[in-house]
């Protein structure tokens, strides 16, 4: 990735992250990168524009995780369970990403952008529905025909554990060594615990018993 560009993605994530879009400008993007204002029209058409490009990047990130739950050799709840993981532990990898996703739900914004809606947000559940479906048979015959509902609230609670995480840090965001220190207390954090949490508590009653 060219070095600029690059610049541009990470400031562009950290004042996404402490502002939301309507609130950062253009300006504060480029002065943290240290290029100048013309630079950005360069890479990105506007804010949206370099919103999309992080996010697609994230999507490809999972396309690739579905992959590999497909060959992992695991069962179903051990494939569940490797997806959450995978989940949890990247925000930790992360933060940045994490509390930018996080202050775009409070802010309102993530549901407002329709490229997100119709093309990431369409991408993202068709991935999560392909996975059950080729699990079908790991499911109780009665959740089968309902899982257009149910996934959804699965993904929402998903969110919800997530929000707690970062509630749990109680770190306010102001600059780069933040994060720093919010990955170090993330990485405390008993991530097995959630997991078997939410899987009992979201998952485990829709799965046949052996």
């Amino acid at each position: 990735m060219n070095s600029k560009k690059e610049r541009l993605i990470k400031a562009g994530m950290f004042y996404f992250s402490i502002n939301g879009i309507a609130a950062t400008r253009v300006e504060d993007i480029t002065k943290k990168a240290g290029v100048a204002k013309g630079t950005f029209y360069t890479y990105f058409s506007s804010k949206e524009d370099l919103l999309e490009d992080i996010m697609v990047q994230k999507m490809e990130k999972y396309v690739g995780l579905f992959n590999d739950l497909r060959t992992s050799g695991l069962d179903f709840e051990g494939k569940v369970k490797m997806y959450l993981r995978e989940r949890f532990n990247r925000f930790v990898e992360d933060p940045k990403l994490f509390y930018m996703i996080l202050s775009l739900r409070r802010t309102g914004e993530i549901m407002l952008l329709k490229f997100l809606r119709e093309k990431l947000g369409r991408r993202g559940d068709k991935l999560i529905k392909e996975f059950f479906n080729e699990n079908i048979e790991e499911i109780k015959e009665e959740y089968r025909g309902e899982l257009d509902i149910i996934l959804p609230s699965i993904m929402a609670a998903l969110f919800s554990y997530q929000d707690i995480m970062a509630e749990r840090v109680r770190i306010e965001v102001k600059d780069e060594e933040d994060y720093e220190r919010i990955s170090k207390i993330l990485k405390r954090v008993d991530i097995e615990k959630y997991i078997d949490q939410f899987y009992n508590l979201n998952i485990k009653a829709m799965v046949k018993e052996d």
